[in-house]
């Protein structure tokens, strides 16, 4: 069989029965054809492309059932927890541990504030970036994190500058102007002070957004300069203690980078890069230290992202969750500004329907809507989940 993704005739995770899913490179399983298989078999999944091609196979045999994988690219990442739910179908009644933890990040946030109108917010709200950011964004999802009991980390990256080389300055992080209580105040540093005072975790995303990696910066000491000058401005602008838990810019970081992380903002614990990806370029992480620095980093990766909520996302929650007990799921603030899929962007559109935030032109809601959705979703099938920061996330999972 040529037939490639999933087609599922059962639960195999809770409330994915009858949805399709195709993960990222379209692998062709190259099984068995249907007519090599007994018309006496029950197909429990098929393909995307052809429903009726078997690969997940229960044969019924006296009292026993013998399930059946037919596929040869069942050995990914993407793949384990579709792989767990199979066994736990020979497993009726087994219990087994799990972390039982959730978070969700708020990458970029709080960051440089701009005093400029942009679509698709300008229609709708018709306030600038800083505004609908500080005014709307977050006292909205502060109302969510309230209705759902969910503790965010909030990921501070303090410029968007090109600097790589000394020295480091914060003119970025210090602009964006709001009014509040009829006066004009920072917004950037009104917002972490904010965070500050909540039950929310202020945690860390970067002294600016190029990773720390080799690829980006000449040398070590340059890296460790620019985390310094962050934990500096830290202190000096009186955010609370200093962040535990790192969120690496673009989810890319080198041992280079780890090592500067530790000299350089030795408070840091905790890693939340992605739990996808190749190792070497800080992605494919574990719930384990870290493999280049075992003794002072344990890893919590993020396993999905955004406001939108797809079947193949899903997949990936699902999959982690059943297996762990864990979804760590990360969004930003400026997702609804990035509607247009330029040709040079690595990544996806984060919005590619150009809904508003709470209405849009063609369409009677908003992302603010489907992230609600979506923690809806994830609570009716897994309704003892604890939504935890991500240091205190990590550390029941490295109890776990």
């Amino acid at each position: 069989s040529v037939n490639t993704g999933l087609y599922f005739y059962e639960e195999a995770f809770p409330g994915m029965k009858g949805q399709t899913i195709q993960p990222s490179g379209y692998q062709i399983h190259y099984g068995l054809k249907a007519q090599d298989f007994s018309n006496d078999i029950k197909v429990l999944a098929g393909t995307a492309t052809d429903q009726s091609q078997p690969v997940i196979v229960s044969n019924k045999i006296g009292l026993g059932e013998v399930l059946t994988v037919n596929s040869f690219i069942m050995r990914g990442k993407i793949y384990r927890g579709i792989l767990f739910s199979t066994i736990l179908r020979t497993l009726p009644g087994i219990p087994y541990q799990v972390a039982n933890v959730s978070t969700i990040f708020l990458d970029d946030f709080p960051a440089p504030l701009y005093n400029e109108k942009l679509p698709p917010i300008d229609k709708e709200y018709d306030i600038t970036h800083a505004e609908f950011v500080s005014k709307i964004w977050w006292p909205d999802m502060k109302a969510l994190a309230d209705s759902f009991g969910i503790d965010y980390s909030a990921m501070v990256a303090f410029n968007y500058n090109a600097n790589v080389v000394p020295p480091f300055d914060f003119q970025e992080w210090r602009q964006g102007s709001i009014v509040f209580n009829q006066n004009i105040i920072q917004g950037s540093i009104f917002l972490a002070k904010d965070i500050r005072d909540t039950r929310h975790e202020l945690a860390f995303h970067g002294y600016n957004h190029f990773s720390l990696w080799d690829n980006d910066w000449d040398n070590i000491n340059f890296m460790i300069s620019a985390l310094q000058a962050a934990r500096k401005r830290w202190q000096v602008d009186d955010l609370g203690a200093l962040p535990t838990n790192y969120v690496p810019p673009t989810n890319e970081i080198d041992s280079l980078g780890l090592e500067a992380i530790i000299r350089g903002m030795p408070s840091i614990k905790y890693m939340s890069s992605l739990y996808f990806g190749d190792i070497e370029d800080g992605g494919g992480r574990e719930f384990d230290p870290d493999p280049y620095v075992p003794a002072r980093i344990f890893n919590y990766p993020r396993i999905s992202s955004g406001f939108t909520m797809s079947t193949n996302t899903l997949f990936n929650q699902q999959g982690l969750q059943l297996l762990t007990g864990i979804w760590t799921h990360f969004v930003h603030p400026d997702d609804v500004f990035q509607v247009i899929q330029r040709s040079e962007d690595e990544y996806s559109s984060r919005n590619p329907l150009g809904l508003g935030w709470k209405s849009s032109e063609e369409h009677s809601y908003g992302l603010y809507d489907l992230l609600s959705r979506r923690i809806k979703y994830t609570l009716r099938y897994y309704p003892l989940n604890d939504f935890l920061s991500a240091t205190e996330g990590a550390k029941y999972t490295e109890d776990w």
